[in-house]
C-alpha cells in the first residue's frame, strides 16, 4: 500500500493536477497523499522494524542542509520565518527517506520511473497543444507565444523538466525488447524535444543539447557512436542559433536586458553574501533583496544559504555521482543486474542535466532534485556501493575545491560582463 502512495505522489508531483483541474484545483493534494503515505509507511515499519535507509553519505547532508536552511533563517530575525522553514524542508526530508525505504527491488524503481516519464509526457503534450490554442490548464501563453507549464513547471522550468526526465526514456529503450515500445518511448522523447523548442527556453536548450550529448555516449561503448553524437549536438547548436530567435540573442548580451538583469542580480548576490558568507541571508531572501529571481541555483544558495549550504549542496551531487560511477564500472564484477547499472547511468546524466540547468535556473530547493538523490541512494544501496566508506578528507578537500571555482567562476562573470 505505502508503494501505491508513493506512486501517487510521484505523479501528484511531476504532473500537478492539483494546479488546473477545477474539483481540487487548490487543495494541498501533495501534502495529503504524504500523510497518508507516512502512517502506511509507519505501520509497515512497525512490521518489518527495517527502516531500509542503507548507510549513504546523502542521508546525513540531507538533515546537514536542512540545519543550514533553518540556521540561514536567523539572520531574517523572524521566529515565524524560521518555523515555517523548519517544517516546509521536513516535508522534503520526509519524502527524500520515505523514497529510500519504500522502494524494494528495480521492478518498483523502473515504476516510478516510468510514471515520471509519462507524468512529465502529459506536461509536454499540454504545453503542445497550448501552443495551438487548446489550454487544458487555463494559464495561458507566456510572453512572446512562449508556452508554460503548470506549477512549479512553469516555462523554463517545464524545459529543465523535460531535460533530465529525458535520459529515463533511453533507459526504457534500452531495457524494453519490445520494438513497438522502443518506438513509442522514442516518440515520447520527440515530444519533449518540440515541447522544449516551443518554451523557447535558452537555458533549456543548451541543457538538452548536452543531455542528449551525454546519453548517446553513454549507452553505447562503439567510439564511431560517440563522434557522432558529438557532430550531431554541434548540429543542432547551431540550427537552433539559426531558428530560435532567444537562442541566437544570448550571444548579443550586451542588448539583451532579460541577461544583463540576471547578471547584474548575480552581482548584487555575491556583494550581499560577503556581509553573511557562512550561513547567508536566509532562504528565499534573494527575491525579497533583489524583487528578481537569481536565476541561478548556485548564487540563490551561496547567497541565501552561504558558503555552508552551498557545501552541502554541491556534496550531495558529489556523492550521488561518486557512488553511481561505482556501481556502473563494478555492475559485472559484483554481479550486478543489468537494469541497476543502467539505471545508475541514466540518474547520473538526470543529475547532470540538473546541475546544467541549475546555472540559468533558480531551482535549487525543487522537491524532484531530492527524489533523484533518493533514487541515486536506492541504486548504491542494492549495489552496496557507499557500505566500504563514509566522508574522507580527501572527498571534503575535493568539494570545497569544486565550491571555490563556482564562486570564483561567478564573480569573473558578474564583474566581467
Amino acid at each position: 500500500m505505502s508503494f501505491l502512495f508513493l506512486l501517487l505522489f510521484m505523479i501528484i508531483t511531476f504532473l500537478q493536477p492539483q494546479e488546473f483541474i477545477p474539483g481540487i484545483k487548490g487543495f494541498p493534494l501533495a501534502y495529503f497523499t504524504m500523510l497518508l503515505l507516512a502512517v502506511f509507511w509507519i505501520f509497515r515499519i512497525m512490521l518489518t522494524q527495517n527502516f531500509n535507509f542503507g548507510r549513504a553519505q546523502q542521508n546525513l547532508l540531507m538533515i546537514f542542509l536542512w540545519g543550514a536552511i533553518v540556521l540561514s533563517t536567523i539572520s531574517v530575525g523572524w521566529v515565524s520565518y524560521t518555523i515555517d522553514t523548519f517544517l516546509e524542508w521536513a516535508k522534503i526530508v520526509i519524502i527524500y527517506f520515505l523514497t529510500i525505504s519504500i522502494i524494494e527491488n528495480e521492478k518498483q524503481l523502473l515504476k516510478i520511473l516510468r510514471i515520471i516519464v509519462f507524468a512529465m509526457t502529459i506536461n509536454s503534450i499540454m504545453g503542445i497543444l497550448q501552443y495551438y490554442g487548446i489550454d487544458f490548464t487555463g494559464v495561458g501563453m507566456h510572453l512572446e507565444g512562449r508556452i508554460r507549464g503548470v506549477g512549479i513547471f512553469d516555462t523554463n522550468q517545464l524545459a529543465y523538466g523535460l531535460c533530465y526526465t529525458s535520459p529515463f526514456i533511453f533507459l526504457f529503450i534500452k531495457v524494453n525488447k519490445n520494438m513497438i515500445k522502443k518506438i513509442l518511448y522514442f516518440l515520447i522523447f520527440l515530444s519533449y524535444l518540440y515541447c522544449i523548442y516551443l518554451t523557447q527556453s535558452r537555458g533549456g536548450l543548451i541543457c538538452f543539447i548536452i543531455t542528449v550529448f551525454l546519453i548517446m555516449n553513454s549507452f553505447t561503448n562503439k567510439n564511431i557512436v560517440k563522434t557522432f553524437s558529438f557532430f550531431l549536438s554541434f548540429l543542432i547548436f547551431i540550427v537552433l542559433i539559426k531558428i530560435v530567435p532567444r537562442f541566437s540573442s544570448t550571444f548579443s548580451y550586451q542588448e539583451d536586458a532579460s541577461a544583463l538583469g540576471r547578471i547584474d542580480a548575480w552581482a548584487n548576490g555575491l556583494m550581499i553574501w560577503k556581509t553573511t558568507p557562512i550561513w547567508g541571508i536566509g532562504k528565499g531572501q534573494f527575491y525579497e533583496h533583489f524583487k528578481i529571481a537569481a536565476h541561478s541555483s548556485y548564487i540563490e544558495v551561496l547567497t541565501e544559504v552561504g558558503i555552508l549550504g552551498l557545501f552541502l549542496w554541491i556534496s550531495l551531487f558529489y556523492y550521488s555521482f561518486k557512488n553511481l560511477n561505482k556501481v556502473s564500472l563494478t555492475s559485472l564484477s559484483n554481479n550486478i543486474s543489468s537494469n541497476i547499472a543502467w539505471s545508475a547511468r541514466t540518474i547520473r546524466i538526470s543529475l547532470i542535466a540538473y546541475l546544467i540547468g541549475s546555472y540559468f535556473s533558480s531551482s535549487a530547493y525543487y522537491i524532484p532534485l531530492f527524489i533523484l538523490f533518493a533514487f541515486a541512494v536506492v541504486v548504491q544501496r542494492w549495489a552496496a556501493s557507499s557500505e566500504r566508506s563514509m566522508f574522507t578528507v580527501e572527498d571534503i578537500l575535493k568539494i570545497l575545491g569544486i565550491v571555490v571555482c563556482i564562486i570564483l567562476l561567478i564573480h569573473i562573470v558578474a564583474r566581467t560582463i
